[in-house]
């Protein structure tokens, strides 16, 4: 078994260590007031990201035009419900929301990624919560979007593989909650644990934290998404790791900012802080 050497966080000091990353994250987003700005700073960069995946969008040679047309179409819808009403949510099975819903996260994602960039930003802390690692970052390499199988679910964690990668070098804090029997049920995918063990010796600011004790098949659906708290503001995404697919069953989807995360945020932080303060 393929062991992830210091980034599994189970002495003591680390505990403490990853405990104090999470209320730090939490208490900076309860200030709302300092953050009432930064979507005057964040949105104008979303917008020219959105403008850019559609540019890419429209070089694609693999994908149909109809699936082009509609997945572009569906990102200006969740960009215009989030700026009138600070959500977007919708029901669905996976074919219908995972690629219109992974892509507006990418394109969040290489915003924030931008302002630090230029520092614009004093940080940004993000928590995947995934039953398994963070699949972008089993990945190495990725492709932009103009290079993916829009049928193809994997192709989005491709997609997210280089944005991600540039968050970290940006100075970005990932800490990446998953199941503690993950590593086990991916023996067989070597290449895919390399490469994240890879990630995380090379960034110090992505965290290692298999600490969630409920197996990954039983993983709450409910509970799967990311958090990003950004110089107090926190933004969520409620989705689906590839490997919870379901295009049988209607499942939920939302991308949430400021008033409306906080509400999500506070119920992850919860469920989250249930299993850092037991020691695992």
């Amino acid at each position: 078994m393929l062991d992830l050497g210091t980034h599994y966080l189970y002495n003591f000091n680390t505990m403490i260590h990853r405990f104090v990353i999470l209320l730090i994250s939490s208490f900076i987003s309860f200030p709302l007031q300092a953050a009432l700005n930064l979507p005057e700073l964040l949105y104008p960069l979303i917008e020219q990201e959105l403008a850019q995946a559609k540019l890419e969008l429209d070089k694609n040679t693999i994908s149909s035009q109809e699936e082009i047309a509609s997945l572009k179409n569906g990102l200006d819808t969740i960009w215009l419900t989030i700026q009138k009403e600070g959500v977007s949510k919708n029901s669905g099975v996976d074919k219908n929301l995972r690629g219109v819903y992974i892509t507006m996260q990418g394109i969040i994602e290489s915003a924030i990624t931008r302002a630090l960039q230029r520092h614009m930003l004093e940080n940004a802390i993000v928590h995947i919560v995934t039953p398994r690692m963070p699949t972008p970052l089993m990945i190495k390499g990725g492709s932009a979007l103009h290079e993916i199988d829009l049928n193809d679910p994997q192709s989005f964690a491709k997609y997210r593989n280089p944005i991600l990668v540039n968050f970290l070098k940006a100075g970005g804090v990932i800490n990446a909650f998953y199941s503690h029997d993950a590593q086990y049920t991916c023996s067989e995918q070597t290449a895919e644990l390399e490469n994240y063990a890879l990630y995380c010796n090379e960034y110090s600011n992505l965290f290692d934290q298999p600490c969630i004790k409920i197996d990954h098949s039983k993983f709450p659906v409910e509970m799967t998404g990311a958090i990003y708290v950004v110089d107090g503001l926190p933004i969520t995404i409620e989705s689906r790791q590839v490997t919870q697919i379901d295009n049988v069953n209607q499942q939920f989807w939302a991308i949430k900012f400021g008033e409306y995360a906080q509400l999500r945020k506070n119920k992850i932080d919860s469920f989250l802080e249930i299993f850092l303060r037991s020691g695992t």
